[in-house]
């Protein structure tokens, strides 16, 4: 059974290196997501394509080695991922981190070519068209900037402004509607952590999952990005060791446009 996902995150670590008011994730924890529970994610399912992946945390920059690891992976198993992103508080520059990032949107851009090209590999001037007006739109690198964070290292900005084509650069504040009160934060909305069910309908060949997957660093599935990490440790799809995306449909799903309910097929799960 083949998945497509329209958004997934990975919270590479639970370590972070600022303390910030309104953190609602609560006391950072020594917690990395290892190479293990990458591939048992990806060895467990079958993905006709991820639309968007984004690497979170904690601080996604103090374990750069998950996510070159994650994108290596992707590329050396030709898995269809179409995009990538990482939010950062902006102040740690890797530089390994950045040719990662270079070599995920060559990836990308192989794969456009390789899509439009025809049997003679020759390209269209169509298509020469839209390979060029996305040769740099396959990765992005979001600094938080809202008024909670710290300034961001205005030499870490500017390295990574300086770090060449393919990387876009974004910023992003987070709004007070957009704060709950959990984790550090005594202000902002009242918050109960919930499971939301995933919606997925069927398309010809895969089935595909509209809302968001979180996988925690420990390897636990949720729905939700919001909350404390005792909250996702309590309440969770299951482990990726013995959880596959099927059975989380099958326990938490949604199907919608009249697609019919899953069932399980019992598939095997390769433990870690």
């Amino acid at each position: 059974m083949k998945f497509i996902l329209h958004d997934l995150a990975f919270e590479t670590t639970r370590r972070c290196n600022l303390h910030c008011a309104h953190c609602m994730r609560g006391t950072s924890q020594n917690i990395d997501l290892t190479s293990e529970v990458i591939d048992a994610f990806f060895d467990n399912n079958e993905f006709e394509r991820i639309d968007h992946i984004c690497f979170s945390g904690g601080e996604p920059t103090l374990n750069p080695a998950i996510i070159i690891y994650t994108i290596d992976k992707i590329i050396r198993e030709n898995i269809d991922v179409r995009d990538i992103a990482m939010v950062t508080n902006g102040q740690i520059f890797v530089p390994e981190l950045v040719e990662a990032f270079h070599r995920f949107n060559e990836y990308r851009n192989s794969c456009i070519i390789k899509s439009i090209a025809r049997e003679d590999g020759i390209i269209s001037e169509l298509g020469r068209c839209i390979v060029d007006s996305n040769m740099d739109n396959h990765v992005r690198i979001t600094f938080s900037t809202d008024r909670f964070h710290e300034d961001i290292n205005s030499e870490v900005e500017r390295r990574y402004m300086e770090s060449g084509k393919g990387l876009k650069i974004t910023k992003f504040a987070v709004g007070d509607d957009d704060i709950y009160k959990t984790g550090f934060s005594t202000f902002g909305q009242s918050f109960e952590y919930q499971l939301p069910s995933l919606r997925y309908t069927k398309e010809p060949d895969a089935y595909f999952i509209l809302d968001n997957i979180y996988m925690t660093s420990n390897g636990y599935l949720t729905s939700e990005g919001n909350g404390q990490y005792v909250d996702m440790d309590h309440m969770n799809m299951g482990h990726v060791s013995d959880t596959s995306i099927e059975e989380a449909l099958v326990n938490y799903g949604q199907a919608i446009f009249g697609t019919p309910p899953i069932t399980s097929s019992h598939p095997k799960i390769k433990k870690i």
